[in-house]
């Protein structure tokens, strides 16, 4: 995917927001995955999903 069509998802921007609340000193790993719990069971599978290929991501022999 080129650089200004991944830039101007959806998923970048929340991506951002994500980035930015980890980056909070306050930030709670703990607190985050308790409320992950309230989600519907679907969205906690996309959730899961969605970390799954960050980790694959992060795997690969190109990264960083």
């Amino acid at each position: 995917m080129e650089r200004f069509e991944l830039e101007n998802s959806k998923e970048f921007k929340v991506a951002q927001e994500l980035e930015d609340a980890l980056n909070n000193m306050s930030w709670n790993s703990e607190k985050f995955a308790e409320s992950v719990v309230y989600y519907h069971k679907t969205l906690q599978q996309k959730l899961f999903s969605t970390m799954v290929k960050v980790i694959e991501m992060m795997g690969r022999e190109d990264y960083g």
